[in-house]
């Protein structure tokens, strides 16, 4: 009799453990860990540059989080919205980008203009930014007769000794300042090194005559630069 009681004891015991397991089983699978992600507090227009008032932070169950979700309000703070944030949106790096602060170009001659040039790597050697070059056009072989007309008319063999024409049917710009240099994506470029492997956009400071002919030179044949004695 006594056995018979353990028996049922131990019977009862098992199946209360049972049943506890798997209630614990059954919250475990019901339960998702959150994480805090960041949300936008306002509509955020595309342009504006992001700041802390902008943003509140949510926790999240983790299988609604955006692999790209901002987790940290200073990963946000001061970037640029890249499009439109509608408000209570949350937050992600693809819709961000880093804010650059304008660097505009400076004229030493306000009569002046800007006029960009594409050059290959190999083509910008021994001459940088602010330094003064001569620049070369080697007209193609049906051009050759060409140039003197881009430039008042072919009335002069040079004008105000900036630009010369050789009997070759080179011409030279001459004492030419280069404003700028560029990488393709029209970042500026600030290392000589970020040239090494990729072509270039150079800009240059050049007076109405220059420029009108650059702009005609760059269709019709190749354009070198020649780094200049920096006392001349």
């Amino acid at each position: 009799m006594k056995q018979r009681k353990t028996l049922i004891i131990a019977i009862i015991l098992l199946l209360i453990l049972m049943s506890v397991e798997v209630y614990v089983v059954k919250k475990a699978s019901d339960y998702e860990p959150k994480i805090k992600v960041v949300y936008s507090k306002v509509k955020i227009p595309a342009g504006t540059v992001i700041t802390k008032d902008m943003l509140i932070e949510k926790e999240v169950e983790l299988s609604l989080v955006n692999i790209k979700a901002v987790k940290d309000m200073g990963e946000a703070v001061g970037k640029i919205a890249k499009i439109d944030i509608e408000e209570m949106e949350m937050i992600t790096a693809s819709r961000l980008v880093e804010y650059v602060e304008e660097k505009k170009l400076k004229m030493e001659n306000p009569n002046n203009r800007f006029i960009t040039i594409k050059f290959e790597p190999d083509q910008v050697n021994g001459w940088w930014i602010g330094d003064r070059v001569d620049i070369l056009f080697v007209p193609d072989d049906n051009e050759y007769s060409a140039p003197k007309a881009i430039i008042n008319n072919g009335q002069q063999e040079e004008t105000n000794g900036k630009i010369i024409f050789d009997p070759s049917g080179i011409v030279r710009l001459e004492n030419v300042r280069v404003a700028a240099i560029m990488d393709e994506t029209r970042k500026l470029v600030e290392n000589i090194e970020d040239t090494t492997y990729n072509p270039v956009l150079v800009s240059f400071e050049v007076d109405t005559e220059q420029d009108k002919f650059l702009a005609w030179a760059k269709h019709h044949g190749k354009i070198e630069v020649s780094a200049r004695n920096e006392s001349g």
